[in-house]
């Protein structure tokens, strides 16, 4: 009897302590808020334990109890929703906790309409397009992103030189020349909205990461809604519609996934005058689940885009126009506007990837191969005056006759076309009446006579070749602990070449270098060569980089501290093959082909310290030495193959220090970052005044075209950023975003300068030392107010200021040369020295959003209005043209330039879902 009651003693232990255990654990279901969906992967950390959850694909997970906590404070951070916050009692009676979170507003923005225009002459490609391509939960990413990027704003004052982009694992940037390939997924927001986007060398499963922003998309199919999606945007901006379908279906049993979608964006006139829009974007991928731990995923995009472009222009033009918009790349032709500056793209690119998830070992498998053509076009003349309608003789500011002076100022503002802008008429007439003979044509005995053309349109053509290869392995030892190594390939070649667009009513071009003393032909082993629409003429030559990279990342979590170390090693290999051959540097090859001398050298740790769940302090660092990249070595490509005597590698030091606090109902963020960028290397090419050299012996004595280097050039950023959110109400939030900063030059570089059609080069101290480094406001604020409906909306109005905004200056106005002569205290040489400090600005924007659901569809709507104040007179940007008056010293014979923004814009987006 005694042992029967035992047997029953203890069958009743069990069972209550069963019971007990389970009641000390809290059980949770995470859904859409809207669509009442599950929501699958997101990541749950338990803020007094430090340890980090993940929701299944039912949307369900589990929170153990831990000892002597009645409570659990839980964060839950996913791509696409916003933060959520917030605290349970174990013990709690429900057997399941329903948890709903709602998406952020901001993730069907696309942010391509962001897009500001650059110039060869400001060192910039084409466009400069703000580069968080996706939703981000960061309130200081979100203020720089949403409300600063108009003014050019780049977080911490750091060049987009230092930026990643990655996707589905695949680091996309440009090995020949460090840049991002914004282009290969440009307006494909749809696919691009599930992105990380990271700062200042994080912790990172993809990369080592970099002093800039790290951004990473992951397009894999999984995370996407199953069904059919309708967009719709109409805007002021870059373009003024879009449309777009993006489809995803599953198997019954989820072990295959395809999508597919198709997009155009189109504007037949821009905001600026003469700038049209066409672009249009295709995609499709597949997802493939052969069993729990084998998944295969492949993803096809292409985004073509043909788009013209607006320049920066001198104060002049615009006072003469009364039109802050003026720009000065169309004309008209038989009444028609025609832009000569176009940029055009088509680079199709596929990615495929194999993950292998085990229980302790994981890994991953990616191939990525793009290939395709891009062009920017341009005028280009021979012996005829120059085609720019703002060229410097042609402006009224350089007559020095009184009554021609007037009679210009007259016809400036009454805008006649043929003057105040391109005249294609003139190109026209100009090639119809240039009757010419050439002989031995294409290095033979054939001649030609016709209409032999002085003005002409011809592409500049930069070809990319992009593949990729890279394996991943993460060991993880325990749920604490875990290692990560990552092995990556990476090769670009890149096939430079002009391509003749339009001859302009003429019969044929002569390919002839004009600059060249002697010889002149581009090519001598095709001598006068005749050159016909669509064909192949001038710089020919190809640039051909690789990287193999060993990336490393060990991370421990204890329970109140999260710490990593990353170290990173890599080889890179640069080649230069030049397919043509000039009379001046007549040697083809690249002698110094092969691996750069030194390794590629980084480290970098992370460390979060967790006071409890709503205080953490955080801090980042890291440390880099890399080799510059092919673009900063090769001294003129286009005519010769030698390289720049300097190749010093470039050492970034950075590091910053956080304190966050977040709960339910207040967030605080403050960070102190610093950063400084050592013995770089930069690239400018322009035309040099005579003046500057006073070798008499040198070519470069009468001036001509440059080819400049900036060596050993230091800079230093340090500042302070904070970011509040405050709920004044369940339905009222109130934020702050706010970054002060200070980004300057902190040495004296040395600037290398080579004539681009002779053997003639110089050198020069440039006293560069405490100037600003421009391209950025270095101070910047953001007040909002933000009003959530009761049900699925919100409307959104925010104050922002931006401040200390500098023009890049010319670094040849830094020299002796360039004040020779001027009195030591004076005005005059205040004014060659001095800065220009651009004006502050105060930017108003709202938004609005609001969505519905109807049976299966989902149904919203989002409008976003930018400078509600109608603010004309904003520049975001400007800088020191690089021509010089060496010989009156007068600054004003070459003012600067600036890139004039638009007033008010906006952005309406419909958006038609349903299964």
């Amino acid at each position: 009897m005694a042992q029967s009651k035992l047997k029953l003693f203890n069958l009743l232990f069990i069972f209550f302590g069963a019971i007990c255990i389970n009641a000390q654990e809290l059980k949770f279901l995470l859904i859409d808020g809207f669509t009442l969906a599950p929501v699958a992967d997101a990541s749950i950390v338990e803020g007094k334990s430090g340890l980090t959850f993940y929701s299944d694909q039912n949307g369900r997970f589990t929170i153990p109890s831990q000892s002597n906590e009645p409570k659990a404070i839980i964060k839950i951070n996913h791509k696409l929703y916003k933060e959520y916050t917030g605290e349970f009692s174990f013990g709690s009676e429900a057997s399941e906790i329903v948890i709903e979170i709602f998406q952020n507003e901001n993730s069907n923005i696309d942010l391509s309409t962001i897009q500001i225009e650059g110039t060869d002459d400001s060192n910039n490609d084409e466009s400069e397009v703000y580069s968080i391509l996706g939703s981000s939960r960061n309130p200081i990413q979100q203020a720089i992103a949403y409300e600063f990027s108009i003014m050019r704003y780049r977080n911490r004052g750091i060049s987009n030189r230092y930026d990643q982009l990655g996707i589905n694992g695949f680091l996309v940037n440009d090995v020949t020349t460090g840049q991002v390939p914004y282009y290969l997924i440009s307006g494909q927001n749809q696919i691009n909205k599930y992105s990380e986007n990271r700062f200042s060398y994080p912790e990172q499963i993809e990369d080592f990461g970099s002093a800039g922003n790290s951004q990473w998309a992951d397009c894999r199919l999984r995370n996407y809604r199953e069904g059919l999606t309708f967009n719709y945007s109409l805007s002021n901006r870059s373009y003024t519609h879009r449309l777009g379908l993006h489809y995803v279906k599953s198997s019954a049993n989820k072990s295959l996934i395809y999508m597919f979608g198709a997009n155009r964006r189109w504007a037949q006139e821009a905001a600026f005058p003469g700038t049209f829009y066409d672009a249009y974007g295709v995609y499709a991928g597949i997802q493939k689940t052969f069993n729990n731990k084998l998944q295969l995923h492949f993803i096809s995009i292409f985004a073509p885009v043909v788009r013209s472009k607006s320049a920066p222009v001198v104060n002049e033009t615009v006072e003469l126009t009364s039109n802050s918009l003026y720009n000065p790349n169309w004309g008209y032709q038989v009444g028609e506007k025609r832009n000569a500056r176009m940029v055009n793209t088509r680079v199709p690119a596929f990615l495929l990837t194999l993950e292998r998830k085990g229980t302790r070992i994981s890994d991953t498998w990616g191939v990525m191969f793009a290939k395709g053509k891009r062009s920017n076009s341009t005028i280009d003349w021979t012996d005829v005056r120059d085609p720019r309608p703002d060229y410097y003789q042609f402006l009224p500011s350089y007559e020095e006759n009184a009554q021609v002076k007037a009679s210009k100022i007259q016809t400036w503002k009454q805008s006649d076309p043929s003057v105040t802008q391109l005249n294609w008429d003139y190109f026209y007439q100009s090639n119809y009446s240039n009757i010419e003979t050439i002989k031995n044509i294409n290095g033979g005995i054939d001649s030609i006579r016709g209409r032999r053309s002085l003005y002409i349109l011809m592409d500049e053509h930069a070809d990319p070749q992009d593949f990729e290869a890279y394996v991943r392995r993460k060991i993880q030892f325990s749920p604490r602990k875990s290692l990560l190594l990552n092995l990556r390939f990476e090769n670009m070649k890149i096939h430079y070449y002009n391509r003749m667009l339009d001859l302009l009513g003429g019969d044929y071009f002569v390919d002839y270098e004009n600059f060249i003393v002697g010889d002149q032909n581009a090519n001598t082993n095709n001598r006068n060569h005749i050159v016909a629409k669509g064909d192949q003429f001038g710089r020919n030559y190809e640039i051909n980089s690789s990287r193999f990279t060993f990336y490393q990342q060990y991370s421990h979590s204890f329970r109140r501290v999260d710490w990593n170390v990353g170290l990173e090693q890599s080889l890179q290999w640069n080649s230069l093959q030049r397919n043509f051959k000039n009379s001046i540097f007549p040697k083809q090859e690249d002698d110094n082909a092969g691996i750069m001398k030194k390794p590629n050298l980084s480290l970098k740790s992370n460390l979060a310290y967790k006071v409890n769940g709503r205080n953490y302090f955080l801090w980042n660092f890291g440390v880099s030495m890399q080799n510059p990249s092919a673009e900063q070595i090769f001294i003129n490509p286009t005519w010769r193959g030698d390289r720049l005597p300097v190749e010093d590698q470039i050492k970034i030091f950075s590091t910053d220090v956080s304190y966050k606090y977040s709960s339910p109902e207040l967030k605080f963020q403050v960070n102190a970052y610093a950063s400084w960028f050592m013995d770089q290397i930069l690239t400018r090419r322009f035309f040099l005044d005579a003046g500057s050299e006073d070798d008499p012996d040198s070519e470069l004595l009468d001036g001509g075209f440059i080819n400049g280097f900036y060596t050993n050039l230091d800079e230093q950023h340090i500042g302070l950023e904070a970011a509040l959110q405050f709920n004044i109400s369940p339905k009222l939030e109130l934020s702050l975003v706010a970054q002060k900063g200070e980004y300057i030059y902190i040495d004296r570089p040395e600037y290398y300068i080579y004539d681009q059609f002779s053997t003639s080069q110089g050198k020069h101290l440039v006293y560069l030392n405490n100037f600003f480094v421009a391209g950025s406001p270095q101070t910047a604020a953001s007040l909002g107010l933000k009003y959530e409906f009761v049900r699925y909306g919100s409307l959104r109005l925010t104050a922002n200021y931006l401040a200390d905004n500098y023009v890049e200056i010319n670094p040849l106005r830094r020299i002796p040369e360039a004040v020779d002569g001027v009195e030591r205290n004076s005005t005059a040489l205040s004014d060659i020295i001095n800065q220009e400090k651009l004006k502050n600005a105060i930017v108003i924007n709202a938004s609005a959003f609001k969505s519905w659901k109807v049976k299966k569809s989902y149904i919203s709507i989002s409008l976003n209005v930018g400078n509600l104040l109608n603010n004309k007179d904003l520049l975001s940007g400007g800088f020191e043209q690089s021509r010089f008056d060496y010989d009156e010293k007068n600054i004003n014979k070459f003012p600067n330039k600036y890139f004039h923004l638009q007033g008010i814009n906006y952005f309406l987006n419909l958006n038609y879902s349903f299964n």
